[in-house]
């Protein structure tokens, strides 16, 4: 299964060949996002694309934070920390829930790169 971060998300919404590009990408497979991520797009989205990211969002599996990805996200942040990396804490936590699950991301995002024994999708 893959994950799709904000930035792939967005791409798609809106249509552009970047999300062209990922759809491809992805083919038939399965895709889902975070909560997280539809926090971070609903706290950013106009008026006018409130229901257009909503009928995109909530056709994906969604899955949530839980203790087992906060586990993760801990370690990734320390191990992140320890190496001198830093990246914001959402993507922390996102990178926690597919560490959980083992789950590549597709993202637009490099800095989900720096996570070792992430599967990353950078497009």
């Amino acid at each position: 299964m893959l994950v799709l971060d904000t930035s792939a998300i967005i791409e798609i919404v809106h249509g552009t060949s970047k999300g062209k590009l990922i759809l491809e990408k992805i083919g038939k497979e399965p895709a889902a996002t975070t909560a997280l991520n539809v926090f971070e797009i609903f706290r950013n989205v106009n008026q006018s694309e409130i229901e257009v990211f909503r009928n995109s969002m909530f056709s994906l599996n969604i899955l949530d934070f839980d203790s087992m990805a906060a586990l993760e996200s801990a370690a990734i942040e320390k191990e992140l920390a320890k190496s001198g990396n830093k990246i914001n804490l959402s993507d922390i936590l996102i990178a926690g829930i597919c560490k959980k699950h083992n789950w590549a991301i597709v993202t637009l995002d490099e800095d989900f790169a720096k996570v070792n024994g992430l599967n990353v999708i950078v497009l």
